[in-house]
Order: C-alpha cells, then sequence, then structure tokens
C-alpha cells in the first residue's frame, strides 16, 4: 500500500512537472511570461485525476486496454471540464481554454496510454 501511494505521488509529481515545463517554454515562446497561479492549481488538479484515475482502472481489471483508455479519458476529461467550468467562478477564463484544456489533456493522456500500452504488451511477453 505504502509503495502504491509512493508511486502515485510520483507520478503526480513527474506530470506535474513535465506540465509546467512544458507551458512554460510554450508561454516563453509566444512571448508570454505570466502563468496566474490558479492556472498552476488547475494543472497540478489535472495531475491529481489523471493519477486517481490511473490507480482506479487498475483495480477496475478490464480485460481490453483500449476500451479501458476510452472509458478512463471519457470519465477524466469530463471531470477536467467541470473542473474548468468551476474555475469560471474565481477567474476569467479565455475564449479557449475549453479547447486548450482539451488539445492538452489530450495530448498528455496519449503519451501516457502508449506507455501503458507498451509496458502492458512487454509485461505479457515476459
Amino acid at each position: 500500500m505504502k509503495r502504491r501511494l509512493f508511486n502515485a505521488v510520483f507520478l503526480i509529481c513527474t506530470l506535474f512537472f513535465i506540465a509546467t515545463i512544458g507551458s512554460s517554454t510554450i508561454q516563453l515562446l509566444q512571448q508570454r511570461s505570466m502563468d496566474s497561479n490558479l492556472h498552476i492549481l488547475l494543472r497540478g488538479g489535472i495531475c491529481i485525476v489523471a493519477v486517481v484515475f490511473i490507480e482506479v482502472f487498475r483495480l477496475l481489471k478490464f480485460k481490453n486496454i483500449i476500451v479501458e483508455l476510452v472509458i478512463q479519458y471519457l470519465v477524466t476529461m469530463s471531470l477536467i471540464f467541470l473542473m474548468v467550468y468551476m474555475l469560471g467562478y474565481f477567474a476569467e477564463l479565455a475564449k479557449t481554454a475549453y479547447r486548450d484544456i482539451f488539445l492538452n489533456y489530450t495530448v498528455g493522456f496519449v503519451v501516457v496510454s502508449a506507455i501503458i500500452i507498451i509496458y502492458k504488451k512487454r509485461k505479457l511477453k515476459k
């Protein structure tokens, strides 16, 4: 149990680090040097949602990895849209906020999903 909790926290931190570095790099390339604290907290919340659902779906044990990932994506994307909606009560959202979060999360989800699929296929071969 401690090991799983450590792995989950480590994955949250890793995803948050990668997302923050990527976002900062893109902003600097666009000559924007500011990121609000609310957006940084939202990014952290998104990482937590993603990792919690990775752990939840590990316990559910779907037979088809593609079905598992599609369901996981739909549930997490819905929660993330809800988080963005709730953020709108506390801060002004960009006109493209939903599109931006959709694209950013989808790219990250596809990358992490590809890693999970490759890992599981290698594990099955052994």
